[in-house]
């Protein structure tokens, strides 16, 4: 609900989302919750994974950009 509060494409939600309120530390543990759409969290990855395996991007730095540039993450 709060990626289609926002205006997000698809009301999809890139970023890995952890609520202010459930972060706590216990027996030097850190815990929080979090939420993240399951495709948002591997497919950015993947298409730099490819890029590097297929050698079509040697600095990761640059294929990280394009693929978040392409995807609109970021945004």
């Amino acid at each position: 609900e709060l990626a289609r509060d926002l205006g997000r494409s698809r009301s999809d939600m890139f970023e890995n989302v952890i609520w202010k309120d459930s972060i706590s530390k216990y027996h030097g543990e850190l815990y929080f919750f979090q939420a993240i759409h399951q495709e948002s969290d591997v497919v950015p990855e993947n298409v730099d994974a490819i890029r590097a395996m297929c050698e079509l991007e040697p600095d990761g730095a640059k294929s990280i950009a394009r693929t978040n540039k392409t995807m609109g993450i970021g945004k």
